[in-house]
């Protein structure tokens, strides 16, 4: 997984392994977690597959503590998927 600490805004962009699809990781996150975020797909200008396994996560809304317990989940999701 790849990320930049971003140096203003209000989201994370996150690149997952190209073997990811980040819509089909949404709805199975939404069911299982709770967690919900931007597939990389609706996000792009160019080519829709071109940001499949990317996404953004907000962090504007959410207090820290909040923040925190949602991506403890998502990366537990993520580990649960590698191993699948």
């Amino acid at each position: 997984m790849k990320f930049d600490i971003p140096d203003g805004g209000i989201n994370f962009w996150i690149e997952l392994p190209e073997s990811y699809n980040s819509e089909a990781l949404l709805f199975e996150s939404m069911f299982k977690e709770g967690i919900t975020f931007l597939p990389g797909s609706l996000s792009g200008v160019n080519s829709l597959s071109e940001y499949a396994h990317c996404l953004r996560l907000n962090f504007s809304y959410l207090s820290h503590s909040s923040l925190k317990v949602g991506l403890k989940k998502f990366v537990k999701l993520l580990i649960d998927e590698l191993s699948d």
